[in-house]
């Protein structure tokens, strides 16, 4: 009996010296009298925790269970609001949890936590606390899981249609206050003002709205994270996949609102939450803040014995994953990560609705924009994915085709003029003309080279597929050398006829050596058709480089050449090195076929080919009489 009466002595006492405050905010890193009071009373409130001053991890979680059992906002801190309703859950005499308002009462004790509008998609503390608001005015949303959806959307609407507001769903400024706001004008005291300076007990008091979070800032810092990647936010000081929140942009600032060893409390638009303090770079210029000012309630002072609890650890559960990285996002996940992910996809005008839901539009514009950056098209958000959407230059939708047609030498049209503008962008010498010139054929050739692809000198999907992406490399890029050639004497050649003697010899897909003895280079061909004369390719990539180190740029240029048949015979013949039309060999950097002319009757030239022909013939006949003397008459 004088055991009973003692307790609801101090009880009395405690609600006394409480109902003169007007409490400031305790926060996570704190320690002093005022943490060990409120902890001794949530211990007397029959939750597990240790008083030992000290607002770590587990205080935390205990402060967050009496908000979220009373109708507040859950934030881990212990504001006015909080204080208030936890000490006034004395006055029962039996130490319980005082009820909280039966919905639609004149006054509430939940604050809006952000003052930013609100809208279907979003994902946020602030989504909690207005699902929780709904709720307890009887505008049934579902669980308050944070997550803007439906279901929350309709909630709005019918409280906006019952309270006379404009009925779009969406939460702005005048459906938060009317939503929040009690019928008579809601005090707000400054958080950081003496407790005892309210001579009265203060109803529905909040916190003055700092930074869009409702709490008072200590300073800032700038997130810094190794890897140039985003940093996580959590809703507690756990790496684990079901305390995250939110990403923020390396290099971003944030509001300083509590600060340990390991982690910080911060606020980035609008929202509050955890980050470990390893990713962020303090400002060196300004003084470390000074702690708010402890509770003055005066300590409970008891004679009665108080058990010994088996401390609780305060330290940061074990680390599961590296705070930088982000979570693989596929069809089916939902989040303000997903939000994050459709925002940016949009900024890069890829059809994409920002609905914080993996959708199928959704993954459809991460298929799109894979292709386009030259990464893997499987519709998941990995760490390459990341990597690519946070660069600036990342490919935007429309910047570049969203399917490729193959184009090579001669072709004509926007895509060779697009074509050309990106090849141009890389360094590569070219003109935007819109026509796929040998100049165009030839950067091509240098970029499939540099790029290690297969050189072909035509641009097909897989060399515009890596054209346009954001691995590219540009025109600075080495290239690989030059082989020697082979010389041959010029005593050993002949004159032979093409229709007599050449082609009854040779045949389509025969190899055959060439010597330029003008450069004294050589390199081989493979004959690919043969007409009035005979339509070849550079054999492999090295002999179309010896071919042009020899020849120049490709162009209809006649060159006299030394050409071994296979019977191992030389004979005198002139060529050029321009490619045109088709060829068989897709990995010679060559792109279509050269003509290779031997010699032939003049009038039978001048029937049949009385231009680029009988030029040949006439090339062919001066070489032949300044190697031997000798002149041929027709």
């Amino acid at each position: 009996m004088k055991k009973k009466a003692l307790t609801i002595l101090l009880i009395l006492s405690l609600t006394a010296s409480s109902a003169l405050a007007a409490y400031s905010t305790l926060r996570p890193g704190m320690s002093g009298q005022g943490v060990l009071q409120m902890q001794r009373q949530l211990k007397s409130l029959g939750y597990s925790i240790n008083p030992d001053g000290k607002y770590g991890p587990l205080t935390q979680r205990t402060v967050e269970s009496f908000q979220r059992k009373e109708g507040l906002y859950v934030d881990g801190l212990a504001g006015n609001q909080t204080l208030t309703r936890l000490y006034r859950g004395a006055q029962s005499g039996s130490g319980s949890i005082a009820t909280p308002p039966a919905s639609g009462a004149s006054a509430s004790n939940v604050v809006p936590p952000v003052t930013r509008t609100l809208r279907l998609g979003d994902n946020a503390q602030a989504v909690r606390a207005l699902q929780q608001r709904l709720n307890e005015l009887g505008f049934a949303c579902g669980r308050a899981d944070g997550v803007f959806g439906i279901r929350t959307k309709a909630a709005v609407m019918a409280y906006q249609s019952k309270n006379g507001l404009s009925v779009d769903g969406v939460a702005g400024p005048k459906t938060l206050t009317r939503l929040y706001q009690a019928q008579e004008s809601v005090q707000t005291p400054n958080e950081t003002q003496d407790p005892l300076m309210s001579q009265s007990p203060v109803e529905n008091q909040a916190p003055t709205p700092n930074n869009q979070t409702g709490q008072a800032s200590l300073g800032v810092a700038k997130v810094v994270t190794p890897n140039g990647g985003t940093l996580n936010m959590r809703s507690q000081k756990v790496q684990r996949a079901s305390t995250f929140m939110r990403t923020i942009p390396n290099l971003a600032m944030v509001s300083l609102l509590s600060k340990e060893n390991d982690w910080c409390l911060v606020a980035y638009n609008g929202s509050t939450g955890y980050v470990m303090s390893k990713f962020l770079q303090f400002s060196e210029d300004k003084p470390t803040p000074t702690p708010a000012p402890e509770q003055t309630i005066a300590p409970i002072q008891t004679t009665i014995p108080l058990p010994t609890p088996t401390p609780a650890s305060d330290d940061p559960s074990v680390l599961e994953e590296e705070e930088t990285q982000r979570r693989t996002l596929r069809g089916g996940e939902a989040g303000e990560d997903v939000f994050a992910l459709q925002q940016r996809l949009a900024e890069l005008l890829y059809p994409v609705q920002k609905t914080s839901i993996y959708d199928e539009q959704t993954k459809q514009a991460v298929c799109s924009f894979q292709g386009l950056n030259g990464l893997t098209v499987d519709g998941i958000v990995g760490n390459n994915t990341y990597a690519v959407l946070d660069q600036p230059s990342a490919v935007k939708y429309g910047q570049v085709p969203t399917s490729f047609q193959t184009l090579r030498i001669d072709n004509k049209g926007p895509s060779v003029s697009q074509l050309q503008t990106r090849l141009k962008e890389l360094g590569f010498t070219v003109t935007v003309n819109g026509t796929f010139d040998t100049i165009t054929h030839q950067a091509i050739v240098a970029f499939q080279d540099i790029n290690g692809l297969t050189v072909s000198g035509i641009a097909d999907s897989s060399t515009q597929r890596a054209l346009y992406g954001t691995g590219a490399k540009d025109a600075s890029g080495p290239m690989s050398g030059t082989p020697a050639g082979t010389g041959v004497s010029p005593s050993n050649v002949q004159l032979l006829h093409w229709y007599k003697e050449v082609k009854p010899s040779i045949s389509s897909g025969q190899r055959a050596t060439v010597y330029h003895p003008g450069s004294g280079k050589s390199f081989t061909i493979r004959f690919y058709s043969l007409g009035r004369h005979a339509d070849s390719e550079p054999l492999t990539y090295d002999d179309t480089k010896i071919m042009n180190s020899a020849f120049g740029a490709p162009s209809w240029n006649i060159n006299i050449v030394y050409v071994k048949l296979p019977s191992g015979k030389w004979t005198l013949a002139s060529m050029h090195n321009r490619p045109h039309l088709s060829g068989a060999i897709n990995n010679n950097g060559f792109g279509g076929h050269l003509c290779v002319h031997f010699f032939r009757d003049m009038d039978e030239a001048q029937r049949n080919d009385p231009n680029y022909g009988v030029s040949n013939q006439k090339a062919i006949r001066s070489a032949w009489e300044r190697m031997t003397g000798e002149k041929i008459e027709d």
